[in-house]
């Protein structure tokens, strides 16, 4: 055994202990009234040998007990892991591209699944049973410690108990590991990992039962936040757990060492609670190696129970129930047996038989021709099965001397694959009760009425069925068969509650998507009547069996649903179709339930979310100050694809609302995504708004939608003093809210205590004494304070009397903007003082001309000509002169010309004014002559501006303002020269502006000038875009630029185009009508790149316009274009298919949901 390296004892002897007290893995526990010892073991949760070094004394100590105690019961995982692995189905069920087409597309498994299916363990096995490294396995063991020591205690008919709530221990293991490392070890822990491998030491530490320094270690390098929750509350819990059992039993606790050690460690706080705690160690004799042996070599007899799957097709005796797991076609159950470790799986691929399929389907023929290559191990014995299905029987002997049996069966509908697997002979032992037991549902052409879980749904549907995923949340599959036809019912849940879509759209679109899927072409169909937009249609499969695919889709709620039926008799479609129908969803067993996550009690019949500990806040992964605002959220889902979202936000300490009303605008905003800079273009309808107040906490119900869907988002807010709490859901208008959502609404109740300050309070006062503080709590929380008139004396007495440092300067120009806006009146004379006063912070004086000028009044504009001719502030004085929060008065700005461009002569001012300036102009508010006098000065600036271009070779801000301000001087020699240079210069913002200029004024347009703009390709598109914004193209003739010609200078124009290295092609121009019914063209470009990076490509570009009334109009403004860097061109599909990939988008490129299914990793064929 490898020894601590000298330097390793040295750094301990003097950084840790002069003293070891945890010397030793097993512990006797007695005292305190125990009338039998109890045993504490430190684990590995791993397989490797280094965990099984177990003494003599491990062995006597389990055998003397009467019970094992774990952290967990391992048996009871799977029923927990269930509802965790739903959620992640649920997740990837959910197409994250070509929505349309995904949702409910049925693919054929390919042979690469099947045999994985028959070849591959599932990781999940190993993760109960194992915890095997293949790579290592000759140095491990079979098991992991934790799992040998339940084994050792089932074999034995010892109960088993967990220490720990498995849902809380879930929690907080994984909150632990939000903030699990230091960001600098301990100066020693440095030292010691320059030497030595951190997870030798690890080993090298256990193996010698060194709890102590291994304790040492977890404090240098994790976080007091990790082992707070990894150790401390959890070594609590189980302290609590043990106290219950050893009373009465003589208990065998198996933990992870690391929880043993240390002050808050399990062995000093049974200690403390008055229990004798003492080290056990002994040799490693004999005695322990025959013990191990007896126990590895010791199975005992499955205890099974006949078991079905939710949709009754298959039955077979198990060890528990079959949980199902449905993900694209293929249902998966493992059923482990913890004791034996052993485990039973069955898989069941839907095989599609009946629908189109590029490939040929895979047969049980197939199959069995690969089952060398896939069963592991060698075949000991195949035998044919011919009932109740054809199917293969084979058992095989793993490398490892391990038996397997495997039943595969292909029935009309599924491949289904049944393997029991376990170590040495034990399958063969008890193989013949599983699978003589097998009971498969037989071929049946009768009808039976199928009723969705909690009657969502109903449909008269062939008695021979199968289905997935039924009992769960999430994407839900009908499958049956009768008289040589196929059936089928999908519900495909979405929940959408940010967009809501035309219920007619959607209900069509699936058809077409679907068709195109299968590359088959819609022969017939229209909408049927109905309480909701239906859609069915239908496409000839086999024009000689006279086979047709006949669909009928319905959008309802937070789920769309599609009907299939494949056959030829019209009759029998036509009843399948008529006899869905829905029913008000029936839910039973409400009951009361805290949610401790986000604190509020509701009766409800769903099972609540795990809680995330990694539930988002608005500062990102950094945890919160206690101060600061955070926002969690949970989803509660039902069976029947109903969800609700509750979200709460517990505002910031220093959040103030004048009154409730104003916070419940904001709700009403954020629905719409509208604020100061954004107005949504498609707005929802909002409705059915309802407000009431019971005692200090405030609701607001309301609903809202798009007129033309049936799906409906219900909102609750309540505001209980800092903290909201918002619930949506979205259902359908026509048969309003189930039992589930109203229970829901009209119980939920926050808990009493919740953090958080009344947002209706006025907080200036705490403000003030924050900022005097130079608490944190203020540095980006200022601007949620909501400041009155009152309130204009404490601002006068901070400005006053306080010293801002520099971080806090932000705070003092917004105090100032803040007063000039609510007391400007009573407190001028203070505000030209503070602006004299301020002489050395620019930063306040650029603030009280800001403010000034942001209230468009005329008084403020003169006084601030003022203050400015007193004294001028230097910096960056840009935004004094535009209003990015408001409404800007231009017509006021005018009137500070032509006294303030007595300031342009300074370098801060210059630009800032003269765009002011050509703003004011090009608004017709200033006259020429009223700013001539600074003519000279204009011109001589452009001249500059010119030659300052020319000599760094780049664009100028500023050219395309001298251009507009200088023009009007053109006759005049000074300015003549400033245009003559200007043709020298490459910005061709300026170059087109000066070419509009002329233009619009009818004068001649310089040969340079032409060439640069008119005849070079990257920069036609500008030309014609300012004109056309000039209304000045449909009046132009000598502008040869059609366009197909247009569109290709569009295009250069974004793609970084190199005229020496890259080429362009022009592929074709392809007419459409849009989905609102307009005449479109689309122009298709290829070009192609060399460089050093990525070598040779060619990509695809595009662009589409709207065609005009006007016959031969040139349109500028286009309808959809190509990102900048183009589509990679797609070698696995023709050109053609991509050309219609993109003029699909383009046709419905208004529909959000309507995206491609791109190989190339671009997300979508254009932007939104």
């Amino acid at each position: 055994m490898k020894k601590i390296t000298l330097l390793f004892l040295i750094l301990f002897s003097v950084v840790c202990f002069s003293q070891q007290k945890y010397q030793s893995l097993l512990w006797k526990i007695t005292g305190n009234g125990l009338k039998n010892p109890s045993y504490l073991y430190g684990t590995m949760h791993v397989s490797k040998k280094v965990a099984f070094r177990l003494d003599d004394v491990f062995y006597k100590a389990l055998n003397e007990s009467d019970c094992i105690a774990l952290e967990s019961d391992p048996t009871t995982w799977p029923g927990f892991n269930y509802g965790l692995m739903l959620n992640e189905m649920a997740y990837y069920n959910y197409p994250k591209n070509d929505f349309y087409t995904n949702l409910f597309k049925l693919t054929h498994p390919e042979e690469i699944a099947i045999r994985a299916s028959v070849r591959m363990d599932n990781n999940t096995v190993n993760a109960y049973l194992y915890r095997k490294n293949n790579a290592s396995d000759n140095f491990e063991e079979e098991t992991y410690l934790d799992m040998f020591i339940f084994q050792a205690g089932k074999k034995n008919n010892k109960e088993i108990y967990g220490l720990e709530d498995l849902a809380e221990s879930r929690y907080l293991t994984t909150k632990a590991a939000y903030n699990a490392n230091k960001k600098d070890l301990d100066p020693w822990l440095q030292k010691l990992y320059a030497n030595e491998n951190p997870y030798l030491i690890q080993e090298n530490l256990y193996r010698d039962r060194n709890l102590d320094l291994l304790d040492s270690i977890g404090a240098g390098v994790n976080t007091e936040f990790y082992r707070e929750n990894m150790l401390y509350i959890r070594n609590e819990n189980m302290v609590i757990s043990l106290e219950k059992l050893m009373p009465t039993k003589s208990v065998f606790a198996g933990v992870g060492a690391a929880h043993l050690p240390g002050d808050r460690g399990i062995i000093n706080r049974l200690r403390q609670r008055g229990y004798t705690v003492k080290a056990l160690v002994s040799e490693q004799s004999d005695f322990s190696k025959i013990e191990k042996t007896k126990l590895d070599s010791l199975f005992v007899a499955p205890k099974l129970k006949m078991h079905y799957s939710p949709d009754g097709f298959l039955g077979l005796k198990t060890y528990d129930e079959l949980r199902e797991l449905s993900y694209a076609g293929q249902k998966y159950y493992l059923d482990p047996d913890m004791t034996n470790g052993a485990y039973l799986t069955v898989n069941r691929m839907s095989r599609f038989l009946y629908l189109p399929n590029e490939k040929d389907n895979i047969t049980l023929k197939d199959i069995d021709d690969l089952l060398y290559e896939d069963i592991p191990g060698d075949i000991i014995k195949k035998e044919e099965l011919t009932t109740p299905y054809p199917g293969i029987s084979i058992v095989n002997k793993t490398k490892k001397g391990e038996f397997q049996k495997y039943h595969i069966y292909q029935t009309p509908l599924e491949i289904i694959i049944i393997k029991f697997a376990g170590r040495s002979d034990f399958v063969l032992k008890h193989q013949a009760e599983i699978f003589n037991s097998i009971v498969l549902k037989s071929p049946s052409n009768s009808n039976t009425q199928f009723v969705a879980p909690h009657k969502k749904f109903e449909v008269n549907f062939p008695e021979y069925y199968v289905s997935s995923n039924m009992n769960n949340y999430g994407k839900k599959l009908l499958e049956g068969y009768k008289n040589d036809a196929y059936y089928f019912v999908e519900e495909a849940v979405l929940n959408d509650i940010s967009y809501i879509e035309e219920d007619s759209f959607e209900a069509k679109y699936f058809h077409h998507a679907l068709y195109k899927n299968y590359k088959l072409t819609e022969s017939g169909g229209g909408f049927k009547a109905g309480d909701y937009k239906t859609y069915e249609s239908y496409a000839v499969l086999d024009s000689t069996s006279n086979k047709n695919l006949h669909l009928k889709t319905i959008a309802k709620d937070g789920s769309y649903y599609l009907l299939g039926y494949v056959g030829e008799n019209e009759a029998d479609k036509t009843s399948f179709f008529k006899s869905f129908k829905f029913n008000k969803t029936d839910y039973t067993d409400f009951e009361k339930i805290m949610d401790t996550s986000l604190h509020f009690s509701v009766r409800t019949n769903a099972k609540a979310p795990s809680p995330n500990p990694y539930n988002y806040n608005y500062n990102g992964s950094q945890k919160p100050k206690n101060y600061e605002q955070t926002l969690k959220e949970i989803t509660y889902s039902t069976q029947a694809n109903e969800q609700i979202i509750i979200s709460r936000t517990k505002f910031h300490d220093l959040q103030m609302y004048h009154n409730v009303d104003s916070i419940w605008k904001d709700l009403d905003d954020k629905i719409n995504y509208s604020n100061r800079y954004y107005i949504s273009k498609k707005k929802f309808k909002i409705s059915n708004r309802s407000k009431s107040k019971i005692d200090n906490i405030y609701f607001y119900r309301f609903s809202y939608t798009d007129s033309a869907s049936a799906k409906q988002v219900l909102v609750k807010n309540i505001l209980k003093e800092g903290v909201l709490f918002e619930l949506k859901t979205l259902v359908d208008s026509i048969s309003g809210p189930s039992s589930f959502v109203t229970e829901f609404y009209n119980s939920f109740q926050p808990k009493d205590t919740l953090l958080g300050k009344n947002v209706l309070e006025d907080k200036t006062k705490l403000f003030f004494e924050a900022l005097r503080a130079n608490d944190s709590i203020i540095l980006e929380s200022y601007s949620l304070i909501k400041f009155k008139k009152h309130h204009s004396k404490e601002i006068v007495s901070v400005l006053k009397g306080f010293k801002f440092e520099k971080e806090r300067l932000d705070i003092k120009s917004h105090l100032v903007e803040k007063l000039i806006e609510i007391d400007l009146k009573n407190n001028l004379p203070f505000i030209k003082q503070l602006y004299h006063d301020s002489y050395s912070d620019p930063q306040t004086q650029i603030a009280i001309l800001e403010g000034l000028l942001d209230s468009n009044k005329k008084d403020n504009y003169n006084l601030t000509l003022d203050l400015m001719e007193r004294d001028l502030p230097l910096g960056g004085v840009g935004r004094i002169f535009y209003n990015y929060y408001g409404k800007d008065s231009l017509e006021l700005k005018a009137s500070l010309f032509p006294k303030i461009l007595q300031y342009s002569t300074i370098n801060e001012y210059k630009q800032p004014l003269y765009n002011l300036l050509a703003r004011v102009k090009d608004s017709c508010f200033i006259k020429l002559k009223s700013y001539s006098k600074y003519k000279n000065q204009l011109i001589n600036d452009g001249k500059i501006e010119v030659k300052r271009s020319l000599g760094n070779n780049s664009y100028s801000n500023g050219l395309s303002t001298y251009v507009k301000l200088i023009y009007p001087y053109r006759k005049e020699r000074t300015a003549q020269d400033f245009f003559e240079k200007l043709l020298n210069v490459d910005d061709k913002n300026a170059l087109v502006k000066y070419y509009v200029l002329l233009t619009k004024n009818k004068e001649t347009i310089p040969g340079k000038l032409k060439e640069k703009i008119l005849d070079d390709e990257e920069n036609q598109y500008l030309l014609l875009e300012e004109l056309d914004e000039e209304k000045l193209l449909g009046k132009l003739k000598s502008i040869n630029i059609d366009q197909q010609q247009f569109a290709k200078s569009k295009l250069l124009s974004m793609n970084n185009f190199e005229k020496e290295k890259d080429s362009i092609t022009f592929l074709l121009k392809r007419d459409f009508i849009t989905d609102k019914g307009k005449d479109a063209v689309m122009y298709f470009y290829k070009i192609e790149k060399d460089d050093d990076y990525s070598g040779k490509n060619e990509t695809l570009h595009y662009i589409s316009f709207v065609k005009s009334k006007k016959a031969k109009q040139l349109v500028v403004g286009y309808y959809n274009i190509s990102q900048n860097y183009g589509i990679p061109i797609d070698k696995t599909k023709s050109l053609e298919e991509q050309y219609n990939d993109i003029i699909n988008l383009a046709i419905y490129k208004d529909r959000k949901r309507v995206t491609s299914n791109n190989r190339s990793g671009v997300n979508d064929y254009y932007d939104y």
